[in-house]
């Protein structure tokens, strides 16, 4: 072997062919660990290439949803009147809410099948309370958001 002038190093011609070939076994022990760290790496990029993409075609409809559901300027009387709305339905949310607190101590000392049932209806309607609880902020969030924009964005055209 010699090394040229650029740092290479070339073969002599003598015992090297390049069309010779000869087969090697090369066997490395590992133990059970590294080999599950392996396989599950291996799932893990099949899972993350599939979540991937389901991810990137949410965001485009996430974005078209927030850009619908923006705060959009209203004039006083709509805001009060809005507003109103929400108070009252606000205050149902809270009778339907005392209601179902106190529905909740019978619910759980029923037994047998006929307690099963009143079970199953109470979480019935404390999901779907839970439900309009969250439309409710959310409506609360956007109205605070719209009156905040109003003040003080002077370009705020909604």
């Amino acid at each position: 072997m010699s090394t040229g002038s650029t740092g290479l190093i070339t073969l002599a011609a003598e015992g090297y062919s390049e069309c010779s070939s000869s087969e090697t076994t090369f066997t490395v022990d590992i133990s059970f660990a590294v080999y599950f760290i392996g396989l599950m790496a291996f799932i893990g990029w099949w899972f993350f290439i599939l979540f991937v993409g389901v991810g990137l075609t949410a965001i485009p409809m996430d974005l078209i949803n927030d850009f619908r559901s923006r705060p959009r300027r209203m004039s006083p009387n709509q805001f009060e009147m809005r507003r109103n709305k929400l108070l009252k339905h606000v205050q149902l949310l809270r009778k339907d809410g005392k209601h179902l607190e106190s529905v909740k101590e019978t619910v759980d000392s029923g037994k047998g099948v006929k307690g099963w049932k009143n079970r199953r209806t109470y979480n019935r309607d404390m999901t779907k309370f839970e439900a309009r609880c969250m439309i409710a902020e959310r409506e609360f969030m956007l109205l605070e958001r719209s009156q905040i924009c109003q003040k003080w964005n002077l370009f705020f055209t909604g």
